[in-house]
């Protein structure tokens, strides 16, 4: 995730890492300057189904729950639509607010956009355990224990291609259920899509330099720079008002 330049500001190359939530893929070593921006998307329905319950809606509930392992079953599920990402995408997380906490923190699995063996897509306000989406795909990521009042992530970046509708099912293999906010909620659900974005680098001066010289580099969507570095060696730098970023060469 460092931004590299020259020793000398001849051949300068700026790589820049901005991250809302800290995304650990490393930036490629090459010379294409890249920006790692972080895009939240709220799911457009989200709601659990109960098999003791199997012709009940579940819609306007303020939690998602589930529960497994022997008895009642309960699957909760959510839809988000992705719309605008600004390039390809670097990882995609689903994070949800935990208020029941659990021993099982649950799997997440992708399934069908629509109501069991249609291809009517399902809402919130008509889904129960009759008509839900088949759960059969594989589990794209599960979490052990999970607290109260915390933020869960299941990671989702294998089913997340680009612009397009995802629906995703929560289930546990545990009779200790965990429940999680829903869209109702002041911590609603987040699908966060990582993408990477190259930003443009308009100026560099001066054009070269020994160590300590303060180069200015300018351009665009500059701002969310967390390192700089010549030569693989960190440098001092602050982002301006006036100049996005101004670095001062290091020794080597």
């Amino acid at each position: 995730r460092r931004p590299r330049t020259t020793s000398t500001t001849s051949a300068a190359t700026v790589f820049l890492a901005l991250g809302l939530f800290a995304p650990s893929a490393a930036f490629a070593n090459d010379s294409t300057p890249v920006v790692i921006q972080a895009q939240s998307f709220a799911p457009i329905h989200d709601t659990r189904v109960d098999s003791s319950s199997p012709a009940t809606n579940f819609g306007g509930s303020t939690q998602l729950r589930i529960r497994g392992g022997g008895g009642a079953v309960v699957h909760s599920f959510l839809k988000f639509t992705v719309a605008g990402l600004a390039g390809p995408i670097d990882s995609a997380r689903v994070r949800l607010y935990c208020v029941d906490a659990s021993l099982d923190g649950g799997r997440i699995h992708a399934v069908s956009n629509d109501y069991l063996a249609t291809s009517t897509p399902w809402i919130e306000n008509g889904l129960t355990w009759n008509n839900a989406p088949a759960v059969s795909g594989p589990i794209l990521d599960q979490n052990g224990e999970v607290l109260i009042d915390t933020w869960v992530e299941f990671d989702v970046t294998s089913a997340v291609v680009g612009d397009s509708t995802y629906s995703f099912a929560l289930t546990s293999n545990s009779t200790n259920i965990a429940a999680f906010g829903s869209k109702e909620t002041p911590n609603p659900p987040q699908l966060v899509i990582w993408v990477r974005a190259a930003p443009v680098i308009t100026s560099f001066l001066p054009a070269s330099g020994p160590h300590g010289t303060e180069v200015s580099i300018d351009g665009v969507e500059l701002g969310g720079a967390s390192a700089v570095a010549f030569n693989g060696v960190p440098a001092s730098f602050v982002i301006g008002s006036e100049t996005p970023i101004r670095a001062v060469v290091p020794p080597g």
